[in-house]
């Protein structure tokens, strides 16, 4: 009985010490990880924030940066060349990821819907 308690209590604090690390964390304005959902705009890098690019990709802004976005899926995924699709405006999204190599690798990606108050 003793050797649960102690192992249920050391499980306890490891998970509130991997929590504490989860908590944003930022080095010269790149995202290393991110727990909480960010709010960032996301768009089509080459159609409406000017990145290089051959083709319409996913990209978003994070701290006045620009980075396209991996493990969000397909732009076409977003309604990319609809009325308020990625192509036509710069729209809301919810993100967690991080940078790495010059792109954002997110885990999460979410749109604001059009007209929603953020």
């Amino acid at each position: 009985m003793k050797t649960l308690l102690i192992t249920l209590l050391c499980l306890g604090v490891f998970t509130m010490t991997e929590a504490q690390e989860m908590k944003s964390v930022k080095t010269e304005k790149k995202v290393v990880q991110e727990a909480e959902p960010m709010l960032v705009q996301a768009s089509c890098g080459k159609c409406k924030l000017g990145m290089e690019g051959k083709s319409c990709m996913l990209a978003v802004v994070i701290d006045e940066e620009k980075y396209y976005v991996e493990g969000a899926g397909d732009i076409h995924d977003h309604d990319a060349h609809g009325k308020h699709g990625m192509c036509s405006t710069v729209r809301k999204a919810y993100v967690t990821g991080e940078v790495k190599d010059g792109k954002y690798h997110a885990t999460h990606f979410e749109l604001v819907p059009v007209g929603k108050a953020d």
